[in-house]
């Protein structure tokens, strides 16, 4: 077996595969939000990343029959949705190509929450280290920027 390559994504919102986290997609690439899967609610999208197809098949689905591929997270294999390869209603042409990610089956990664709580957690930690020497109670951690904040140093 050959060397598993994985991309990964940049933005502020990356939907990724909730048993891994391997990148699938940017919150950029979203088609429509309205859509149905097995497992509840879905997004279509036009690119993912991250993915392997599975068997071509035909499929009857609410908006009727589709020639479908599954898509599974090329790391862990979990099915995350499906791929639209043909539409055989007119006006269900426009899913050609695209693909549709379950949420049940995505998390989101917040880039900017990511780097917020990243920055909580270091400055939490020079809190509880300032607390343990100097035993000041009160001391508010999110407010905290530096060890002189509680007038102790």
């Amino acid at each position: 077996m050959g060397q598993l390559f994985k991309e990964y994504l940049s933005g502020d919102l990356i939907y990724c595969c909730s048993i891994c986290k391997a990148h699938a997609a940017t919150h950029d690439q979203i088609y429509a939000k309205t859509f149905q899967g097995r497992f509840g609610p879905a997004y279509l999208f036009n690119h993912v990343v991250n993915v392997c197809l599975g068997p071509r098949e035909e499929r009857i689905l609410m908006t009727g029959l589709h020639t479908v591929m599954d898509i599974h997270c090329s790391s862990c294999f979990q099915i995350l949705g499906w791929r639209y390869e043909k539409a055989y209603e007119e006006k269900e042409k426009y899913k050609e190509g695209k693909y549709i990610m379950e949420k049940a089956r995505m998390d989101v990664e917040n880039i900017a929450n990511l780097f917020i709580r990243n920055s909580w957690k270091s400055r939490q930690q020079v809190a509880s280290s300032h607390v343990s020497e100097c035993n000041c109670a009160g001391v508010l951690l999110d407010a905290l920027e530096s060890a002189e904040v509680c007038g102790c140093s």
